[in-house]
């Protein structure tokens, strides 16, 4: 039978280093350059969200008639590839 383990997680370090990682933030935001693609309409916007209090991140944007009709936020994130 496995013995049991116990894991402790230094929390400010986890959160320097890995939720708030500039380098993280880098990848996954040109994950989401590559999966919007060239839109010459700007339909799609991408942006970082790097003033987290607690965590990074990438949002995708666009209005509401633009993921009604043609699902482009679906799609772009269908493609994200990190």
């Amino acid at each position: 039978m496995a013995k049991r383990c116990k894991f402790v997680f230094n929390r400010q370090a986890f959160s320097n280093e890995v939720l708030k990682s500039q380098r993280i933030q880098q990848v996954v935001h040109e994950a989401c350059e590559r999966a919007v693609g060239p839109d010459p309409h700007g339909r799609i916007k991408v942006r970082d969200q790097s003033e987290g209090r607690t965590r990074n991140g990438v949002t995708l944007i666009t209005d509401g008639p633009n993921e009604t009709k043609n699902g482009a936020l679906t799609q772009a994130l269908g493609r994200v590839r990190v």
